[in-house]
């Protein structure tokens, strides 16, 4: 299995996950089989955002780790078929770990409207309270 996790790039601070995959251009790979990470920029699996999940999943990448996931992401993501697991601080080996030993939360809907930064009014389902449409 594959996870992929948004870090904040993949030199000096590869061992600090981001917040998100649309605040930055560098993710880690991790593959459990063989025990190996690699860092890369998004743009070398796809150079549109678009076409990112897609390739993901192509690639058997359908485990992620991140720090934040707005709701309507998680919704794609969920959707699409990928698992998608909140770290626990930024700490890129000790989310590995936990996740390694199945202790890292699965996002739900919750936890994401937590991080909700706006509503675009696109979601028909949002139950938001702070939402005004």
């Amino acid at each position: 299995m594959k996870v992929v996790i948004p870090v904040i790039d993949k030199n000096a601070q590869r061992y600090t996950i981001a917040d998100g995959f649309s605040e930055t251009e560098c993710i880690c790979i991790y593959d459990t089989h063989d025990n190996d990470v690699v860092w890369l920029e998004k743009r070398s699996i796809s150079q549109d955002m678009s076409e990112l999940l897609p390739e993901l999943a192509r690639n058997q990448m359908t485990h992620i780790i991140t720090r934040s996931v707005q709701p309507m992401a998680l919704s794609v993501l969920t959707r699409s078929g990928f698992s998608v697991f909140k770290s626990m601080g930024d700490n890129l080996f000790l989310n590995l770990e936990l996740f390694n030993r199945e202790c890292l939360p699965i996002f739900n809907m919750n936890a994401a409207m937590l991080n909700a930064s706006s509503c675009g009014g696109a979601c028909s389902t949002c139950r938001s309270a702070d939402c005004k449409n």
